[in-house]
C-alpha cells in the first residue's frame, strides 16, 4: 500500500495558480496560514428562523372517510415539515400520539369507523417546533 507523505510540487503549483485572484496572494498562501494584508471573507451560517405568533397552521380541517381521516392545513412560511398530535379525546397533549415529518394533506389511515379524532398541527423549523394550531376534529365514516 502506498503512503502519500508528501504533495507533489506540481499539485502545489496548480493549487497556487488556481487560488490566484481568489482572495489569496497565490504565493506562500496555499497552506491555509493567513497572509498579512490579505482580506479573507467572513462566512456566517444562515440565520435560524424564530417562529412568530403568525407561525401556527391555519384553515385546519379533518375530513373523515372509511377508516381514515384526511388532515389538511394552510402551510406556514419556512416550515420544513409538520408534526401532528392526535387523540380520540379532546384536550390533546404532546405526550400522546404523534406523527412526524408530514405535509398537507396527510391521510391518517387505520382508524376506527364512526369515531371522532382530535388533532393539532405544529410546523417544524430549523430551530425546532413552531406554534401549534388550534385543536380541531373530524369523524370517520360509519
Amino acid at each position: 500500500m502506498k503512503s502519500w507523505n508528501f504533495v507533489p510540487a506540481i499539485l502545489i503549483s496548480a493549487l497556487a495558480a488556481a487560488l490566484t485572484g481568489c482572495g489569496t496572494t497565490g504565493a506562500g498562501d496555499v497552506t491555509g496560514v493567513p497572509v498579512e494584508g490579505v482580506k479573507y471573507p467572513i462566512i456566517s451560517p444562515p440565520p435560524i428562523r424564530i417562529p412568530s405568533d403568525s407561525s401556527s397552521p391555519s384553515n385546519t380541517q379533518a375530513v373523515g372517510g372509511a377508516n381514515q381521516m384526511t388532515v389538511s392545513w394552510w402551510p406556514v412560511a419556512d416550515a420544513l415539515s409538520y408534526t401532528i398530535y392526535w387523540s380520540m379525546a379532546a384536550g390533546i397533549s404532546k405526550d400522546g400520539n404523534v406523527v412526524t415529518g408530514v405535509a398537507s394533506p396527510f391521510v391518517h389511515s387505520g382508524l376506527a369507523a364512526g369515531t371522532t379524532y382530535y388533532y393539532i398541527v405544529v410546523p417544524v423549523f430549523a430551530g425546532g417546533e413552531g406554534l401549534s394550531s388550534a385543536e380541531f376534529s373530524g369523524t370517520t365514516s360509519p
